[in-house]
């Protein structure tokens, strides 16, 4: 009998799995991007020095920005950093070396996971006729998902995230955000796509 339960027990969690997993939200799909430098700005989110430890979950993604960035660079496309407005001052408050941050570009120490509070950030994107924004950056359920959020819902920018280019402590809190901007309300879920760092071209 006992047998007989465990058997049940199993098939009936079998089957709520496979339901789950037919149900479950689709994952956003990498296509490849063209974009107008002259309108288009990379934003590089928390990516400071402790991401120089390969103990900490941001040092994976350092290197592959870096390079997206000499990209960025060599299209005139206008980059911009942000740090935690704790760390400003400190050897903390530096940026990850595989950054190869240049003299010019700018870093602004926001005190939120939204990095438009203080209204630094717009101030910058509006003085450079920004419409697209590449929001790149740790973590994707912190300072991504807030300020990619506020980018599309309060700002109406076009929002691309390479989901090569952000990651988080988990693999579910990076997918799950990654989700949320497929669903947020009235047109501002259509204002994301979703590509990967080698499959963004500048004109």
């Amino acid at each position: 009998m006992m047998f007989k339960f465990v058997v049940a027990c199993l098939f009936i969690t079998s089957l709520v799995s496979g339901v789950w997993a037919q149900e479950g939200p689709n994952r956003p799909e990498a296509k490849p991007l063209t974009l107008d430098s002259k309108t288009t700005a990379i934003l590089v989110l928390d990516m400071n020095a402790r991401c120089d430890d390969p103990k900490q979950v941001c040092s994976k993604i350092a290197a592959p920005i870096g390079d997206f960035l000499d990209k960025a660079r060599t299209a005139g496309a206008p980059i911009i950093y942000t740090v935690s407005a704790s760390a400003k001052g400190k050897s903390l408050g530096e940026l990850a070396v595989p950054l190869k941050k240049k003299e010019g570009e700018v870093v602004i120490y926001p005190d939120a996971f939204d990095k438009f509070v203080g209204g630094e950030l717009q101030a910058w994107l509006k003085d450079r006729g920004a419409k697209t924004l590449v929001i790149t950056g740790s973590s994707t359920n912190a300072a991504v998902l807030y300020t990619a959020t506020s980018a599309a819902r309060m700002h109406r920018y076009n929002v691309v995230i390479p989901m090569d280019g952000v990651n988080a402590a988990t693999q579910y809190e990076h997918e799950y955000s990654l989700h949320q901007f497929t669903v947020l309300p009235s047109e501002a879920n259509k204002l994301f796509q979703f590509t990967r760092l080698s499959m963004i071209k500048f004109q």
